[in-house]
């Protein structure tokens, strides 16, 4: 199908129809690959909802997985999609790496206020303008919310438990692409007077489970399926809550458990990375073939000293 053609769509059915094949013959990977795919795609005809092909749900799967279409279609596409509330269209187009937050400012609260919640995330992962003040509305989306997925689960809950599986009830796999993210600390601590104290208290939780997973030197990609924020930004982020919450913090007696909880991962992380201080500056002075300084308790101490310094 044509540009021309696909904007001429008028219904989310037929706008599907003719959008997927045209980005599924422009699919290419990243970085290892760069490979078209050329297989064709018939609609169904008998289908209320035009069904994305298996070949198509099995790439966009793929996290290197991207569309080359041309700045303007794909602008005048996300109108048209809007336009037609063709939401299963967004997946593709995110995957274009051309949508904007600034181009378009009203995309995330809508995809917010529709509760779609794996777009919302699409739109955090691929989206790299956002601005903080919708970054918090995202994380106030995520830290509280009863998602459709959660509601899903848990009210087949009974069914899954029947059947060996535990669904995970919470938005933690969502979070992790907000706390992934670059953080401009300046500017995020203006909007942090956003969170509710329950929020705040949600937000230090999910954090301290993270310094927990840390500080046990666990593999993190073992623990989620989306993202893995770095280290450096659960710190930041850390730091920026207790910094613009203080007040919170001090008045608010909800909050004390969490910082209990916090300060106990804080000190056994640290004292895991006093003991590593030690081992690097050994490995530092091995690597250097120079002698290793000796360790307070080698010392030999001065004419009526201690030996502690």
């Amino acid at each position: 199908p044509s540009m021309k053609n696909i904007l001429a769509a008028s219904s989310p059915k037929d706008l599907l129809a003719l959008a997927i094949p045209f980005f599924e013959a422009h699919a290419y990977f990243m970085p290892q690959h760069d490979t078209k795919v050329k297989d064709s795609f018939k609609a169904k005809k008998n289908k209320e909802v035009v069904m994305i092909p298996a070949k198509v749900k099995e790439l966009l799967k793929k996290e290197e997985t991207r569309y080359k279409v041309a700045d303007q279609f794909a602008h005048d596409l996300v109108l048209k999609a809007l336009q037609l509330s063709a939401w299963d269209l967004f997946p593709f187009l995110f995957r274009t790496n051309t949508l904007s937050a600034s181009m378009f400012p009203q995309l995330l609260p809508t995809l917010i206020a529709k509760d779609l919640t794996v777009l919302v995330a699409d739109a955090i992962k691929y989206v790299q303008d956002v601005p903080e003040n919708q970054i918090v509305e995202v994380l106030k989306y995520f830290l509280v919310s009863e998602t459709k997925e959660m509601k899903f689960l848990k009210s087949r809950l009974s069914y899954l438990s029947s059947h060996g599986l535990k669904p995970d009830l919470s938005n933690d796999q969502y979070l992790n692409l907000v706390i992934a993210r670059s953080l401009n600390t300046t500017l995020m601590a203006h909007e942090m007077n956003k969170l509710t104290v329950e929020e705040v208290q949600q937000l230090l939780t999910y954090l301290r489970k993270w310094l927990k997973i840390y500080g046990q030197v666990v593999k993190p990609s073992a623990q989620l399926r989306l993202a893995v924020p770095p280290l450096a930004n659960i710190i930041a982020w850390t730091n920026l809550v207790l910094d613009s919450r203080l007040i919170d913090f001090l008045l608010s007696p909800s909050l004390a458990p969490v910082i209990v909880s916090l300060q106990k991962e804080v000190s056994a992380f640290s004292n895991t990375c006093s003991s590593l201080v030690g081992l690097k500056g050994t490995i530092l002075h091995i690597g250097a073939q120079s002698p290793k300084p000796p360790r307070p308790c080698d010392r030999v101490p001065a004419e009526g000293g201690l030996g502690l310094f």
